[in-house]
């Protein structure tokens, strides 16, 4: 496919796609087996990126960032995306006093370094220093109420979508406790972002530990590795047990299982609807669902434990779902007259390209690819219909002439009931003829200017689906191309 003129080497950046990596070991062998992790990946390696494009929120006692796993990831990226202290109100996330636990809390859910992988191991983090020490106690609300009122406001910009909430005060308690934080988790489950934290670890059966006991945070608690028999803390609250020793682990192991979930659920176009209110309490159905029965004697209770692969097999063998998101909206910006060098994705510290950079980031990062020819107008024609400019005839050329015959994109997208728009420059310099709009300009074949689709956008995509045409018009310095 081509791109736009006067670059002989450009890169595609699309969100689209799956990553596909060569396996690495396990962060914790038999536990990830057992929750079907492992089966997960080799199953969905060419269908699922496994949290690339999410970032994980690890509200804690602080973390070690000089740690090599918090440093750099397998695969170039770094993997602390943002840090945040809401004890102390900066951003410096290092442990304070008692804290150590979150330096390696993270490592289950999303460690992708020295050839060993967490769940969700393409995901980043936001560190973020809650309290002293996990061991905590409920007077450590007010702290932790801010640090979740942090993710609320940042959820959006750092693509925050799993809380790991990894405190536990080491109580029995049955019921919710009165504070701060219950009106956060509210919000946050109202905004589709899941929140866990670990039951426990003392073998408690008349409560668990807080924050888990409260209403708006799902309780996860443990079976043995490689063996369905509850330990540690459980209640009736448990919302779900995973294999692990402890149950900040199976905590932990649960937050990367969820976002590979969502990003099964997206991918699929699941109706995540029919199982319940918000994503996350959907999430929480489909894992119960699919996961294996566990009776537990001493509490009385029947827990499920997690299966990552009957979760993700459920979700892809469901019909899909017959609407209006099953055709994406579409935008193709082209920068016009840029060299393929000039943009922060490629390496050029003088260059800002934020926007194209965080795509490049969440999608495919095309390295190698080319432009049809090394002038604007001609390879716009080669973008609308396809083909290479040779088979283009005065469409080929600059200031040539556009006219009906090989079919463009755009009017293809038109008969499947795509609104169409364009703004900046268009097709051009050249003639446009033999199209049914009177304008002379590629509305002739956007038949809408793109500030007539914003302006009814809200009745527009109820209805519709919209290709925009975007093209920058600060171009040509000179008029030579």
């Amino acid at each position: 496919m081509s791109v736009n003129g006067c670059v002989r080497k450009m890169a595609f950046v699309m969100v689209v796609g799956a990553v596909v990596a060569t396996a690495g070991e396990p962060a914790q062998p038999v536990p990830f087996k057992h929750a079907g992790v492992v089966a997960a990946w080799k199953a969905y390696a060419g269908r699922l990126s496994f949290g690339k494009g999410q970032t994980l929120a690890l509200v804690d006692d602080g973390c070690t960032l000089s740690r090599p796993e918090w440093q750099m990831s397998d695969d170039g990226r770094p993997k602390v995306l943002v840090t945040h202290d809401s004890v102390d109100g900066d951003d410096d996330p290092s442990h304070e006093g008692k804290g150590y636990h979150g330096t390696t809390v993270g490592i289950p859910s999303s460690v992708n370094h020295g050839g060993k992988w967490g769940v969700a191991y393409r995901n980043q983090l936001a560190i973020i220093r809650a309290l002293e020490c996990c061991h905590c106690n409920v007077s450590d609300d007010k702290t932790v109420a801010r640090a979740l009122q942090w993710v609320i406001e940042h959820h959006k910009k750092y693509r925050i979508t799993t809380v790991n909430l990894a405190p536990v005060d080491d109580l029995e308690h049955a019921k919710p406790v009165p504070g701060q934080i219950e009106g956060k988790l509210k919000e946050l489950r109202a905004l589709g972002i899941w929140v866990s934290a670990p039951a426990g670890n003392h073998k408690f059966t008349k409560g668990i530990s807080w924050p888990a006991c409260q209403a708006g945070c799902f309780a996860i608690g443990a079976v043995r590795p490689g063996k369905d028999e509850v330990f540690l803390d459980r209640h009736a609250k448990v919302d779900l047990v995973v294999p692990a020793g402890a149950t900040s682990s199976s905590n932990a192991i649960t937050c990367g299982a969820v976002m590979v979930l969502r990003e099964a659920i997206e991918k699929a176009n699941y109706n995540w609807k029919t199982h319940g209110e918000t994503l996350p309490d959907a999430m929480l159905a489909i894992l119960q669902e699919t996961g294996v029965a566990v009776k537990d004697s001493p509490s009385g209770n029947t827990f499920r434990r997690l299966d990552l692969k009957a979760a993700l097999d459920f979700v892809f063998a469901a019909p899909r779902t017959e609407s209006r998101s099953r055709k994406p909206n579409i935008l193709l910006a082209i920068s016009d007259d840029q060299s393929w060098m000039h943009a922060g994705a490629y390496g050029d510290q003088a260059t800002r390209t934020p926007d194209f950079d965080r795509v490049a980031e969440a999608g495919v990062f095309f390295t190698h690819a080319f432009a049809a020819c090394p002038s604007c107008a001609p390879s716009r024609s080669s973008i609308l219909t396809g083909r290479p400019i040779w088979q283009l005839g005065t469409a080929g050329v600059l200031f040539g002439v556009l006219r009906p015959g090989p079919e463009l994109f755009t009017l293809e997208l038109k008969k499947h009931g795509y609104e169409l728009a364009s703004t900046g420059k268009t097709w051009g310099p050249g003639r446009i003829e033999g199209f049914a709009a009177k304008s002379r300009r590629a509305n002739d074949w956007a038949r809408r200017d793109c500030r007539d689709v914003f302006r009814t956008t809200r009745s527009l995509v109820a209805k519709s689906w919209i290709m925009v045409w975007k093209v920058n018009t600060l171009t040509h310095t000179g008029g030579v191309c």
